[in-house]
């Protein structure tokens, strides 16, 4: 099974009161995201660690906007209840940040759970063919 995984930092949490961030990992079963929110005032308050599990069913698209100043991932699902607890979530999307250093685990995370979905789609397709 391909896996990656990736360091990232969410934008603007509460409106800039809190910062937050973890680790995203792709598999070709889906996308997990592990993560703590702290407050960006005394730095002393910390949320507990929260996983949130997106299977490849749920997953609508990934991608991955470079820039010189910053990588950002865009995350869609198809529920909006998949992301109610990630901070930053709106309307079924999530960006999360990604360090320039890690640019090309990025890429490979993206490329991993983009075949996953294609394959997830041709399986779609083909089962569909078969009952019609």
């Amino acid at each position: 099974m391909n896996s990656a995984y990736v360091r990232f930092s969410f934008p603007d949490v509460y409106q800039g009161f809190a910062e937050g961030g973890g680790i995203a990992t792709a598999t070709t079963e889906g996308l997990t995201l592990e993560f703590q929110v702290k407050d960006s005032l005394v730095g002393m308050i910390k949320s507990d660690v929260r996983k949130i599990a997106i299977p490849i069913s749920e997953l609508h698209s990934i991608d991955l906007k470079e820039s010189w100043f910053r990588n950002r991932l865009f995350i869609r699902v198809r529920n909006m209840a998949t992301l109610a607890n990630v901070p930053g979530s709106n309307t079924g999307q999530v960006e999360l940040r990604v360090a320039r250093s890690d640019k090309t685990t990025a890429q490979a995370m993206v490329s991993i759970l983009t075949l996953s979905l294609s394959e997830r789609k041709l399986a779609d397709l083909g089962r569909q063919g078969l009952t019609t």
